[in-house]
């Protein structure tokens, strides 16, 4: 901690690992982040004493060469969705590979009854919401999303955005951007991150029952843990059909085809741009219209069923029931291994910590 109490921000280094393989001795090292965040993992001079299970996204394909060369240094790889372990053993036939989803609490985020209540409060009254929650990165393609609520709002009065996101974070001012699309009356921002604080669950919980229809425009996503609290929450989700975000949705939710996919000169993978009209249009037909209001109620309640069914079975508990065999798979080869030889010799003996 700092001097005032507060936390100090620090990323964790090889230095800091090897200071609790050290402490430690463990027998399995399990790191959770991307693959730029494990490039030190093979560094650490303790590393030939502990097997390493790398539990990572894949946002996109093709990997990489820097990226395959840091799993193929993991005894393990684990990833967030099929997509990412398809991707990895396509580029890697001969690597081990394994999925293991993220989870939701599906008792947490979970349709609330004083729902049109909440909506009252927000000043959103009987307004058709389009709601986003997401971190403000040039990858959520905030643009095209504000854009294509600019084409339904021209054609929906009583359209309103609302914005789970620091309009100035990462990406873009999105204030600006809701002035240069014409919609600043129109969008909302959640109080409390417009201040930078946060908020948890139950708060979180309250704003995906604000929303009539989710939407993530992402060009890439490696899991997307917004979409399942937005289906735990009863919410129909719209999203681009590319990469880890669609395997949540597909089947359960509304899929926005690319129009183009363009390698992305930093991290050289295919990142899926979309149409705003293309996403205008797939909002139009979720709204209350007349005589198709019935038919696109419908669709949204199937839906909202369909997503909520997906997220009860994706709990914490069977999350990590699922690490838990993993975990007892990899010790149990461990052990075969030390039977035979073939383990060195304890890492506090074997590694000059200096």
């Amino acid at each position: 901690k700092s001097r005032d109490g507060g936390p100090v921000s620090r990323s964790w280094n090889s230095e800091d690992l090897e200071a609790a393989v050290q402490s430690f001795q463990p027998d399995v090292v399990v790191t959770v982040g991307n693959l730029r965040m494990l490039e030190s993992v093979q560094s650490v001079p303790s590393r030939p004493f502990f097997d390493w299970v790398g539990y990572f996204p894949v946002e996109g394909v093709p990997l990489p060469s820097w990226r395959l060369h840091t799993i193929t240094q993991m005894d393990s790889a684990v990833t967030f969705t099929d997509h990412g372990r398809q991707a990895v053993t396509g580029a890697l036939p001969g690597v081990s590979c394994s999925t293991v989803g993220l989870g939701v609490d599906a008792m947490r985020f979970r349709p609330l009854r004083n729902r049109e209540r909440l909506r009252r409060e927000a000043g959103l009254g009987g307004a058709f919401v389009v709601g986003c929650v997401a971190r403000n990165q040039p990858r959520k393609q905030f643009p095209v999303l504000m854009e294509a609520f600019a084409r339904l709002a021209s054609r929906c009065r009583e359209a309103a955005l609302y914005l789970h996101a620091d309009p100035f974070d990462l990406g873009w001012d999105l204030t600006a951007l809701a002035d240069h699309f014409g919609i600043a009356d129109r969008t909302f921002f959640s109080s409390a991150l417009t201040k930078g604080g946060s908020v948890g669950d139950a708060d979180l919980n309250e704003t995906y029952n604000l929303f009539d229809v989710f939407v993530l425009p992402t060009a890439a996503e490696g899991f997307g843990l917004p979409i399942l609290e937005s289906m735990a929450a009863g919410v129909p989700v719209v999203v681009t059909n590319h990469g880890g975000a669609a395997e949540l949705v597909e089947g359960r939710g509304f899929l926005v085809e690319p129009k183009a996919l363009l390698t992305d000169e930093t991290s050289h993978t295919d990142l899926a741009l979309l149409d705003s009209e293309d996403l205008a249009q797939v909002l139009a037909g979720l709204r209350p219209n007349g005589v198709r209001s019935r038919r696109q109620s419908d669709a949204r309640l199937r839906c909202s069923q369909a997503g909520r069914r997906f997220a009860k079975c994706c709990s914490w508990d069977g999350c990590a029931d699922r690490w838990v065999e993993f975990l007892g798979q990899a010790g149990r080869q461990r052990d075969r291994l030390a039977g035979a030889g073939a383990l060195g010799q304890d890492c506090r003996e074997a590694v000059d910590p200096t």
